[in-house]
């Protein structure tokens, strides 16, 4: 598959069943709790059937794989991006290193690892180990995910998995 690893999970990130109104500072706390839940249960899991409880049905994705218009369907995306990544890399987990909110965005900084157990991009099992960091920023309404921007470092998945081409 062409489709370029994405920080999705991120939106993937994409979190968020709001908060109570209780103040600005209590919906932010709620909104970032929110979205370290949506790693764990959508991304550490795999468990798409979640998703409905993070990203809004019309949310949109402006991390997309080349050749393919901006905006993408966000929960469309995010299927695609765990379905490929899964099978490759069962064992795939997201850890939140920082996260930040104000407003209605969240921004949260992650580390992706793996292991490649299955075919990514064309490339057979190699059995190596990967770890990336990845940015996304998440736009939230209504208690959900309506809008994500990502920035993943994609070539170093693939330098990491032995594919001297990748830069």
């Amino acid at each position: 598959m062409n489709r370029p690893i994405h920080s999705m999970f991120v939106l993937v990130a994409l979190t968020l069943t709001s908060a109570p109104a209780m103040g600005a500072d209590s919906t932010v706390e709620q909104n970032k709790a929110l979205v370290r839940q949506f790693y764990d249960e959508v991304f550490n899991t795999g468990n798409v059937e979640h998703l409905d409880k993070y990203i809004a049905a019309d949310a949109i994705d402006h991390e997309v794989a080349p050749g393919k218009p901006d905006p993408q369907p966000c929960q469309a995306s995010v299927k695609e991006f765990l379905s490929v990544f899964r099978k490759a890399f069962p064992d795939l987990k997201v850890k939140v290193e920082d996260i930040i909110a104000e407003g209605d965005k969240v921004v949260a900084r992650c580390t992706m690892t793996g292991t490649h157990k299955g075919e990514f991009m064309g490339m057979p099992a190699t059995g190596k180990a990967f770890s990336i960091q990845f940015i996304d920023v998440i736009r939230l309404k209504g208690g959900k995910c309506v809008e994500h921007w990502g920035s993943s470092d994609n070539a170093g998945i693939m330098q990491q998995l032995g594919n001297p081409g990748a830069k």
